[in-house]
């Protein structure tokens, strides 16, 4: 998961960083070492003549209720 440690990211702008991020997480998906199972959750789209990204994810999640009634949500690992 190097590509996406600490650092990793090197654009300037939140924009940039959620774009690059989100290119690396697909980078990823398309890697069998790192996807065994071949789940596709994110998606990058990019429209040339409208020069905009889309970005689509659907991120698998734990739900816990805790003692105090509150709900915690957590992201499920899916890549390695």
């Amino acid at each position: 998961m190097a590509d996406l440690a600490v650092g990793a990211i090197k654009s300037e702008t939140a924009e940039n960083a959620l774009l690059e991020a989100a290119m690396r997480v697909q980078a990823l998906e398309r890697t069998t070492a790192n996807n065994p199972d071949g789940r596709n959750f994110v998606n990058v789209s990019i429209n040339t003549d409208a020069g905009t990204a889309t970005i689509a994810a659907t991120i698998p999640v734990t739900q816990v209720v805790n003692t105090d009634g509150s709900i915690s949500f957590t992201a499920t690992e899916y890549l390695t």
